[in-house]
């Protein structure tokens, strides 16, 4: 027997579709299916612009399990697509689509698999992304990824990959027609500028579960009274800018469940000029981690909401060719906090917030540089998550290699590789690598392998 939809799913798919019409996400757009089914969606994926596919109409359904969003949905390709990531059939092999299991053969971490924060908005977006930048670790069409491979490595001379791409675009274009679709091809027409409704009500997120979990609104009734300004200013609005869409649902879960941001939560999420260019690896998966390290560790922390808003601020604003990045993040959680009300920027979270991100800058302290030495404050932490990828498994390590350098691009390899190298060597010849007693036990050791793995290949 099938199994019936829940109040929930039909609750979730009902708001994100009217939030899709009513607010529109640059890159696509989306309809029913059947007017009287929210589980069977049909999406235009355009083509991005300055990429071999600018200019396509790339036509996908997108069907939702009973119990979403707590199993994620599948997206199978109604136009022909060549893609390493595409099955023949149309099937979309994408980690931020598989059940979050544990399965070490899969090659994918926990973190980069679905998650109940995900929403239609970051998998399209991430299906836009993929196009432009395939993985080709686990490639749904091996030729296609063997001939990408080609093409990239060749820096575009190998033309095959490039010229069946060109052809499903021009053959795309006209099914755009018939359909009486104008698909953009400049960055002006792809970009969609909306603009907030302040005076909308923001979507109630804890009604999603009510008839599943029975939650106590009574209960959460006089807990909201002793909200904080900081958390009625969240629940008003958090107007950030970013350009990692999950990056505020991630943040109001681990809020919500440490006292800060208990309901209401209404996001709208602008680009950064000039912060979205070579975000590789400092992506929505990089937020996940930090969100994921911080869980394992916030018993440990004496302000975890002071750090889980520093989780989110630190990369907010992330360009690989500018050096203050990092500062600029301190001035973006300024602007937010000043929409917290007066007095709310000398206010005991926003100086420990402060703290943090500054703290971000070098990456260092005392106990970082003495020989022996241990650090416990919430300092430590936030610095031993931002490196933790460094004592990671060495298969991770290795993809993480790949993506810092793909941030680079804009390098030639023998300059990216000396630069590193410098950085690495200097890496290897601290005390400590990392600083709190967790890391040191659990990391250290590895970490300091993967540095030498890498110092070995970039000498070899």
């Amino acid at each position: 027997m099938a199994m019936q939809p829940s109040s929930s799913a039909v609750r979730a798919l009902s708001l994100e579709y009217r939030g899709l019409q009513d607010e529109p996400v640059e890159g696509f757009c989306v309809k029913l299916l059947n007017d009287d089914n929210l589980f069977e969606w049909e999406v235009a994926i355009f083509g991005p612009p300055d990429t071999l596919y600018q200019g396509g109409y790339f036509k996908a359904h997108v069907k939702f399990p009973p119990d979403y969003p707590y199993s994620p949905p599948s997206v199978r390709f109604l136009t022909k697509v060549w893609h390493p990531n595409v099955y023949e059939n149309g099937d979309l092999c994408i980690s931020i689509l598989h059940p979050p299991v544990d399965d070490p053969q899969s090659g994918e971490l926990p973190c980069e698999r679905w998650n109940p924060t995900q929403n239609v908005r970051t998998v399209l977006l991430s299906v836009i992304s993929l196009l432009n930048e395939p993985n080709t670790y686990s490639p749904a069409n091996v030729d296609a990824s063997v001939m990408y491979r080609r093409w990239r490595d060749s820096k575009g001379k190998d033309k095959e990959y490039e010229n069946i791409i060109r052809k499903q675009v021009m053959s795309s274009r006209v099914e755009a027609e018939r359909d009486g679709v104008v698909v953009p091809l400049t960055q002006e027409d792809y970009c969609i500028k909306t603009k907030v409704k302040p005076d909308a009500e923001p979507v109630d997120m804890y009604d999603f579960y009510d008839d599943d979990y029975d939650i106590d609104d009574d209960d959460e009734e006089e807990e909201e009274e002793d909200l904080s300004e900081i958390d009625d200013a969240c629940n008003r609005r958090i107007q950030y800018s970013t350009n990692i869409p999950q990056a505020a649902s991630v943040l109001e879960e681990v809020l919500r469940n440490h006292g800060g941001i208990k309901r209401r939560v209404g996001c709208c999420h602008k680009l950064c000029p000039g912060s979205t260019e070579g975000r590789v690896y400092h992506g929505p998966n990089y937020l996940t981690q930090l969100f994921s390290l911080y869980h394992e560790h916030q018993d440990k922390l004496t302000n975890a909401q002071a750090v889980a808003l520093a989780i989110f601020f630190h990369k907010l604003e992330y360009n690989p060719r500018c050096c203050d990045s990092d500062l600029k993040n301190v001035e973006k959680f300024d602007e937010f906090i000043s929409e917290a009300g007066e007095g709310q920027q000398d206010s005991a979270v926003a100086r420990a917030v402060r703290a943090l991100l500054e703290a971000s800058v070098n990456n260092l302290t005392d106990a970082h540089m003495t020989e022996g030495g241990v650090g416990t404050e919430d300092l430590h932490y936030f610095l031993d998550f931002t490196t933790g990828v460094l004592g990671c498994p060495s298969q991770e390590y290795q993809q993480y290699t790949t993506k810092i350098q793909a941030e680079y691009v804009h390098l030639p390899t023998a300059s990216y590789n000396q630069l590193r190298l410098k950085m690495l060597k200097n890496l290897v010849l601290m005390p400590n690598i990392y600083a709190t007693p967790e890391f040191q036990k659990e990391r250290e050791k590895t970490a300091r392998e993967n540095l030498q793995w890498e110092i070995d290949n970039l000498q070899g």
